[in-house]
């Protein structure tokens, strides 16, 4: 029905009223126009009148607009109606039975109407009832699309939700920032306290008093500026600085120079590291940020093995991902520090078998260029047997990634 239509019946509506008025008919009859003027004017919400057979009689043009059937379509029809999802019948079948037993005209029900395209759309109805002149009982429907209602109640969920995970980050760096100032407040008292000796006591020093204390400022000094160098690429990572451009690389290759790398560390333990993969596989990933994560591992590798142990760094693939293990046979991690491993808000170091520090971050660098790759970084341990660390990468695809 248009809206010419629509004036055009009210029109007549109004003109009929006249009519009765002047004529005295009856007072229902003048009721009853009266009330189709009212729901015909109704453009907030949508109406329906079914009579006491069940058949709708009535349908104003909002609900028409609203679930986009026309009046001829919807007319003189029984339940269920067009607008009655399948699968919501006997929902929409119970809330109608219950409203008309217990005539709550105050009630509504939550439901869903099925519009003409198929889309679903959330509604509210409240059913109530009305007596024309020949005590015949029918039922009106007052239907609102609460769709936006519900769209900004979703948004408000979405919201708290994101305030409160924002919040949790939060809390989480200022006590991950708390740590690293003590982590970096005290490697500078060490090289502070050193030096004072050396600056009062020089005189009165022997050369290997002298050089013992050096020795221990330089690796102090080494230590805590692996430690800026970790913060400062953690910083760049969370504030997506750092250059991300996956690229076909050999794992085997790569491997290869870590390994080399890695050697005089390894040595100095008399620890053996093992590679092996077959020299077709090729990863897409970031070459920066797998050597990263490949050498962070192998350097725990180390740091956690007894002298004279063995690392053995591997990898197996499927159709679309290949599985990179470094597997050591060192003290093993206790089970309730795994999930500390990966968490900033557990943040921790540990000291390895020969009393070597780390940074607390390279576990966590890990993570992150992992998941920049949409992989995923795991670890199995058992105390006194060793670790294995796995992480999950892309293997390249020369039809997709070719073209990217």
């Amino acid at each position: 029905m248009s809206s010419v239509d629509l004036e055009n019946k009210i029109k007549d509506l109004d003109l009929e009223l006249s009519i009765l008025k002047s004529s005295k008919i009856a007072e229902a009859r003048q009721n009853e126009i009266l009330f189709r003027l009212a729901i015909e004017n109704s453009s907030q919400c949508g109406i329906s009148v079914i009579d006491d057979a069940g058949k709708q009689v009535y349908v104003n043009q909002s609900f028409c607009n609203m679930l986009g059937w026309n009046e001829y379509e919807l007319l003189h029809k029984y339940p269920p109606f067009k607008y009655y999802p399948p699968n919501e019948i006997d929902k929409i079948n119970n809330a109608f039975r219950t409203a008309i037993i217990c005539q709550a005209p105050d009630e509504g029900f939550y439901l869903e109407y099925c519009h003409k395209s198929g889309n679903l759309i959330p509604v509210k109805v409240k059913i109530m009832p009305f007596i024309q002149d020949n005590n015949r009982t029918f039922w009106l429907t007052n239907v609102a699309d609460i769709s936006l209602q519900k769209q900004n109640e979703m948004a408000k969920q979405q919201l708290q939700k994101f305030v409160k995970e924002l919040n949790a980050i939060n809390i989480d760096k200022d006590r991950f920032i708390t740590i690293l100032a003590h982590d970096l407040r005290c490697p500078f008292n060490t090289i502070l306290g050193f030096l004072e000796l050396l600056t009062e006591n020089l005189h009165i020093y022997s050369m290997d008093d002298i050089r013992e204390k050096i020795k221990t400022v330089y690796e102090t000094t080494k230590h805590t500026y692996n430690l800026l160098e970790d913060i400062l690429l953690w910083i760049n990572v969370q504030a997506g600085k750092l250059p991300f451009d996956p690229q076909k690389i050999n794992f085997a290759e790569i491997c290869e120079c870590i390994v080399e790398t890695l050697k005089p560390n390894a040595q100095v333990k008399n620890t053996t590291i093992n590679h092996f993969a077959a020299n077709n596989i090729n990863l897409y990933a970031d070459v920066d940020m797998f050597k990263t994560v490949l050498r962070n591992l192998v350097s725990n590798a180390i740091k956690f093995t007894n002298t004279g142990g063995r690392i053995n760094i591997y990898a197996e693939q499927n159709q679309e991902t290949a599985t990179i293990t470094v597997a050591d046979n060192g003290i093993g991690i206790k089970p309730e520090s795994l999930n500390r491993l990966f968490n900033i808000a557990q943040f921790f170091t540990t000291k390895g078998t020969a009393d070597e520090k780390g940074s607390g971050l390279g576990l966590l660098l890990c993570k992150e260029f992992i998941e920049k790759h949409d992989g995923k970084i795991w670890v199995e341990s058992k105390v006194g047997k060793g670790s294995n660390f796995k992480f999950t990468l892309p293997l390249f695809n020369d039809e997709i990634n070719s073209t990217n």
